[in-house]
C-alpha cells in the first residue's frame, strides 16, 4: 500500500494489489485499483475476473456475471480458465436469485426500487359489456350498465420498492425477510389508485445453500402478510403460513440442458392462508393447500423456476355467493443471460425474462340465481410476459416488456382480458 502513489502507472502492480485486497474481502478498495488497471491494460484476464470477483464481493451480482459471460466467450480466453468461469458463473446465478450468505458475512441484505409506465387495451379490468341479463324465474330481464363496465384502452404507471434479507445462523440454520411496498395508477380514472404492503419472513434449516443434488434434506416454515387499498374502496389482507421439506435438484432437469451438474431444488409443503376482505366480508375465506416448487441454476447461467400450488377456499359465512372455491396456479418463469438467447451482433442486448402463468378457480354451488339462473362459476386466468432487461450501469436497468393476460369465465360478468407494452427502471443494490 505504500507504493501505491508511486505506482499508478503499473498495471500488473494495481492488478495484483486488487487481487491481494479481494482475499482479505476488501472489495470496495479492490474495484478501484482493479478498474485502473484494466483502463491501462485492457487485455489483464486475471484483473478481469478479480474485478468481476469484487464486484461480486460488493452484491453487484448481475454486473459481474455479465462480466464473466464476456470472458467466457472470448476466443483468446485460455482453455484452462473455461472451467473455472463456469463454476464462478454458477456461483454467481445462485447469488444474485437467492441471496445466499456466507460465513464470512451472515447478514446479505438486497434491495430493488422501480417506477413501470405502459399502454394496455384494459387497465381497469373491465368485462367490457353494456348491459347485463338478470335472469328473474320466468322473466329475464336487460339490464343497463354505465360506461365503467366498458373496456378502455390507456395508459398506467406503476412504483415498487423491496427489501431482502437473508441472515446466516449457523448450524445450517437461514432466515430470510422480506418486505415490499407497491403502487398502482391508471389515467383512466382516480378510482384505479391501488397501494400495497407485503412482509414476509421464513426459516429454513438443514442446508445453508443451493446444492447439486448432494445437499442434505431441509425444512423451512414461513409467515407473510399482505395487505392492499384501492381507491375503489377494496381493503383486503392476508395472513399466510407455509410449511414444508426442500430436497436436492430432480434429474429431470436433463430435459432442459445439456448441463451436465445443474443447480437445482424442489420443494413441497403446505399452506394456509387466512383472506379477510374488510370491505366485504361475505367475500372473506380460509384457504388451505399444497404447494411444489422447483428451481434450477444452471453453470452457464441464468435460471429456471416452476411452481404448483392447489387447495381449497372455505367461506367464512354460509351466504357468500359460490359457496366454497377450489382453486389451483401454475406459474413457469425462465432467465436467460444476454449471450444465451441474442444472435451475433446483439450479445449486449440484455437478460431476458419470460413468465407463463394459469389460475384457476370453481366454485361448489351456483354463484348467483339471477346470474345464469344459478351457473356455477369457472373462473380461468392466463398471462405471459416477456421482458428485456438491459444493464445500464452497476445499479441500474432498464426494462422494456409485453404483457399479455386473459381471464376467461362462463359467467360473462368475469370475463375481460388485457394487453399492452411497457417500460421500466429499476435501481438494484
Amino acid at each position: 500500500m505504500a507504493e501505491v502513489a508511486q505506482c499508478q502507472t503499473d498495471a500488473e502492480f494495481l492488478a495484483q494489489l486488487g487481487f491481494l485486497l479481494n482475499a482479505q474481502g476488501r472489495y470496495t478498495e479492490a474495484l478501484d485499483h482493479l478498474e485502473r488497471a484494466l483502463m491501462l491494460n485492457p487485455g489483464l484476464k486475471g484483473a478481469q475476473i478479480d474485478y468481476a470477483v469484487a464486484l461480486a464481493g460488493i452484491g453487484d451480482y448481475a454486473s459481474a456475471l455479465t462480466l464473466v459471460q464476456d470472458l467466457l466467450a472470448d476466443p483468446t480466453l485460455p482453455s484452462g480458465l473455461v472451467p473455472v468461469l463456469q463454476r464462478q458463473i454458477e456461483n454467481l446465478s445462485v447469488s444474485m436469485n437467492t441471496g445466499a450468505a456466507t460465513p464470512d458475512k451472515p447478514l446479505r441484505v438486497r434491495g430493488t426500487a422501480g417506477v413501470q409506465v405502459g399502454y394496455a387495451t384494459n387497465p381497469l379490468g373491465s368485462p367490457n359489456l353494456s348491459s347485463l341479463i338478470l335472469t328473474f324465474p320466468g322473466l329475464p330481464v336487460e339490464l343497463p350498465l354505465d360506461g365503467s363496465y366498458l373496456a378502455r384502452p390507456g395508459s398506467y404507471g406503476r412504483a415498487d420498492a423491496s427489501l431482502s434479507m437473508r441472515y446466516d445462523a449457523g448450524n445450517d440454520v437461514l432466515y430470510d425477510f422480506f418486505g415490499g411496498v407497491q403502487g398502482f395508477r391508471s389515467v383512466l380514472a382516480e378510482s384505479s389508485r391501488s397501494q400495497q404492503a407485503e412482509f414476509a419472513v421464513e426459516r429454513m434449516a438443514g442446508s445453508n445453500s443451493l446444492g447439486n443434488g448432494s445437499s442434505p434434506v431441509a425444512f423451512y416454515q414461513g409467515l407473510s402478510v399482505l395487505g392492499l387499498h384501492t381507491a375503489a374502496g377494496v381493503r383486503y389482507q392476508s395472513q399466510i403460513l407455509t410449511a414444508g421439506v426442500e430436497l436436492p435438484g430432480l434429474t429431470g432437469w436433463q430435459l432442459f440442458s445439456s448441463d451436465p451438474a445443474p443447480n437445482c431444488r424442489s420443494r413441497v409443503g403446505f399452506e394456509a392462508f387466512n383472506r379477510e376482505l374488510s370491505s366485504n366480508r361475505l367475500l372473506s375465506g380460509l384457504y388451505g393447500g399444497v404447494s411444489g416448487q422447483w428451481r434450477c441454476y444452471p453453470a452457464h447461467g441464468g435460471y429456471w423456476q416452476l411452481g404448483v400450488v392447489a387447495g381449497r377456499d372455505h367461506g367464512k359465512q354460509a351466504a357468500r355467493p359460490g359457496g366454497d372455491q377450489i382453486q389451483y396456479a401454475a406459474r413457469a418463469s425462465r432467465l436467460w443471460l444476454n449471450r444465451q438467447w441474442a444472435p451475433s451482433g446483439l450479445e449486449r442486448a440484455g437478460n431476458l425474462l419470460v413468465v407463463a402463468a394459469v389460475t384457476g378457480l370453481q366454485d361448489t354451488t351456483g354463484y348467483s340465481p339471477l346470474l345464469d339462473s344459478g351457473r356455477v362459476r369457472q373462473i380461468h386466468q392466463f398471462n405471459l410476459r416477456a421482458e428485456l432487461q438491459q444493464q445500464l450501469a452497476t445499479n441500474w436497468q432498464l426494462l422494456w416488456g409485453v404483457d399479455w393476460f386473459q381471464q376467461r369465465a362462463k359467467l360473462r360478468l368475469f370475463t375481460f382480458g388485457n394487453a399492452g407494452p411497457y417500460v421500466g427502471l429499476r435501481a438494484v443494490w
